[in-house]
């Protein structure tokens, strides 16, 4: 009976799945890849109705590696999504991009609005003349482009101006593009594992990520967002409810397996499993006297085991295998993390003496970060990693009060439920760029929706002519 009412649910979502309007991301990550189809309201809310994962390979540290060897690993994942939601066909394919692919442009465009009232037309002309503006060569291609403020003759911050006074209208608008090579490799990838198979939209991992897990809130106070995964990291800076910088590194979690494999002596996939058991700054054992400063890993019948030693057992009186000082892991873990850190904090200081021409930037040319930071991505489960960030950013960006730090915070999913799972269960900062794809992407499709429809009112033909159209096919 349990087993029927379990299938029962899942054909009833199923169902839902065809009726209603969903669409599909692909997180592509250098651990996983991990495919979701979802329902997004208009306020944003997401149902989750489909998901899986699968080991990657073929790529590493977000770049693809090896087509073949990726495609394999989609066709697995695909077949294994559909072998579980047999009436769920994957469509509006929406599928990510990670940051060190991406570049961002701030430009202003502009447009005469000949009725004296602000329409959409005019709007939509602004922002075409920001984008056409764009210095970017043929080998990046346009994948967003997010309006920032308007300016009219009564105000330079209006966030919404149909309807409006004005004779001219300006507007700030960010433009992201992302680099052409990588989108065809993605295209031929997907195009691998069916012909059916098209992706509607390209999306910055950063960008859905954020929209996952931060709130209007946030956005308004200023924080700053690191999406810190296993193959890079992005990161975000809004301020004033705005985008204004965004930065994408190729380093990430991989890395500090990498020096986790060589310090110890492990393979790669131990090293990973190993990593968890450490802490961000080994200092911070100094906080847990009790907690065990070593661990014995020794092969199981199921595999690798990890076995926490009491403080002060005498490690010959040990089972055999390898002993794991956590105090070294944890240094290991440390120095790389604190490395990529110093390394994202030297960008944006760089980055910061380059926002003149940044309306929303312009004004006061300073890191204001009154909800603080927020890390989303795997790396987020490292055990203190938000002390070892709080630290080095309130070093170089709060230098006038050395009391003060910035809160730092795991940044969850938000706005999503499942009836896949227990919804505990989305509680993960694994998952944020994969909700906020779906996110993200219902938005794409939004807009994409409402310009068919504007283009489709503007050739309509008039009464008459309809009227002369139905007579000659009446008679």
């Amino acid at each position: 009976m349990g087993f029927r009412t379990q299938r029962d649910k899942r054909e009833r979502r199923e169902r839902r799945g065809e009726n209603g309007h969903y669409l599909t991301a692909l997180d592509l990550g250098s651990r996983h890849l991990r495919l979701a189809s979802g329902i997004v309201d208009a306020e944003g809310q997401v149902q989750l109705i489909g998901y899986a994962e699968y080991p990657s390979a073929g790529i590493n540290r977000g770049a693809i590696t090896d087509i073949g060897l990726l495609s394999k690993a989609l066709t697995a994942l695909f077949n294994n999504y559909m072998t579980t939601f047999e009436h769920l066909r994957p469509q509006h394919l929406i599928v990510g991009v990670p940051g060190q692919f991406v570049q961002m442009h701030t430009l202003q465009g502009n447009t005469t609005v000949s009725s004296g009232v602000v329409t959409e037309s005019d709007r939509d002309r602004a922002i075409e003349n920001a984008r056409a503006g764009t210095n970017h060569d043929s080998e990046q291609a346009i994948i967003h482009v997010l309006p920032q403020n308007f300016i009219t003759p009564t105000s330079p911050d209006v966030t919404n101006p149909i309807g409006q006074y004005a004779r001219r209208l300006d507007v700030t608008a960010v433009v992201i593009t992302c680099r052409l090579a990588h989108m065809m490799n993605l295209r031929q990838v997907v195009g691998n594992v069916s012909g059916d198979l098209d992706i509607s939209h390209f999306v910055y991992n950063g960008l859905a990520a954020a929209d996952a897990v931060l709130t209007p809130g946030d956005r308004d106070m200023g924080v700053m967002h690191l999406n810190f995964g296993a193959g890079g990291l992005d990161v975000s800076y809004y301020r004033s409810g705005h985008l204004v910088h965004t930065l994408g590194f190729a380093n990430g979690g991989e890395l500090i397996t990498e020096d986790v494999a060589m310090t110890f002596g492990l393979e790669r996939n131990l090293a990973e499993y190993i990593k968890y058991w450490g802490l961000a700054d080994p200092q911070l054992f100094d906080q847990y006297p009790d907690e065990p400063r070593r661990l014995l890993l020794q092969n199981g019948p199921e595999g690798p085991q990890l076995l926490k030693l009491p403080n002060g057992q005498d490690v010959s009186s040990a089972a055999q295998g390898q002993i794991i000082d956590r105090v070294a892991l944890s240094t290991v873990i440390h120095d790389r993390l604190q490395e990529i850190i110093q390394a994202v904090i030297g960008r944006l200081q760089n980055r910061q003496q380059q926002t003149s021409g940044n309306q929303v930037f312009a004004t006061s040319p300073n890191f204001m970060m009154g909800a603080g930071l927020v890390v989303s991505g795997g790396v987020a489960c490292t055990q203190g990693l938000e002390t070892v960030i709080g630290k080095e950013f309130s070093s170089p960006f709060v230098p006038y009060d050395s009391h003060r730090s910035y809160r730092v915070s795991c940044g969850v999913p938000r706005g999503v439920t499942t009836e896949l799972f227990d919804n505990s269960a989305l509680n993960r900062p694994q998952l944020a760029t994969l909700i906020g794809l779906l996110r993200r992407g219902q938005l794409e499709l939004n807009e994409d929706r409402r310009q068919m429809q504007l283009n489709g009112a503007q050739k309509r033909p008039g009464f008459f002519a309809q009227l002369r159209e139905w007579a000659k096919k009446e008679f």
